[in-house]
């Protein structure tokens, strides 16, 4: 299946999700990552960040959602037993790169840095993010890219590793703290940790 990306995605903003964008309802969050892959393009929900990403991504939210914080906040009348709750796509997410890249097709999972530094590249993360008035939260070096190229009025946190398992693995397990929860809800909270206090730095600024 060839996914061609039209002209126009280019030069207006999205206003319907697709396998790299979801618009969202919260304006003051939105999370980038670097592409999306077979999972996204084949899943058949015309949604972004699926399969063990973007379960990560569920389960890393839930552990930054708080009453009292506006900009993760709970969501209301659902239980916290309830585990099929998804949460994720209340935020904005989109990807650096639109296209769906996998490797037995591909031969590479993410695109090149001139791909997505590209103008026209650039002017759709423009378009995708300017009305995030909070933060953009960009996982992975690809995505990280895009803080240099893109002027937008929401702050950027800089997560250096991917959600996605090879991602959190590359979280070393002297790294993980001690306790009887599994590794990968321990490398969530140390994302979450640095998410947190990237946050707090760009307050004190």
């Amino acid at each position: 299946m060839e996914y061609k990306i039209k002209s126009s995605i280019m030069k207006e903003p999205i206003r319907k999700n697709c396998c790299y964008y979801n618009e969202g309802e919260y304006k003051e969050v939105a999370f980038v990552f670097s592409a999306p892959g077979r999972l996204e393009l084949y899943n058949g929900d015309n949604k972004p960040v699926v399969g063990d990403t973007g379960a990560n991504l569920e389960e890393l939210i839930k552990l930054l959602e708080s009453p009292k914080n506006k900009l993760f906040p709970e969501s209301p009348n659902i239980s916290q037993e309830n585990k099929l709750r998804i949460n994720r796509y209340k935020y904005r997410i989109t990807n650096a790169y639109p296209k769906p890249l996998y490797r037995d097709r591909d031969n590479k999972s993410e695109a090149s840095n001139k791909d997505i530094e590209a103008r026209g590249n650039i002017k759709r993360l423009y378009n995708e993010l300017k009305d995030i008035n909070q933060y953009v939260i960009l996982f992975g070096n690809k995505a990280g890219l895009i803080e240099e190229k893109l002027s937008i009025n929401a702050k950027f946190i800089r997560i250096r590793r991917h959600l996605g398992p090879q991602g959190l693995n590359s979280i070393k397990n002297n790294e993980l703290p001690e306790g009887s929860e599994t590794n990968s809800k321990k490398r969530l909270k140390i994302v979450r940790d640095d998410i947190i206090e990237q946050i707090n730095k760009s307050i004190t600024i």
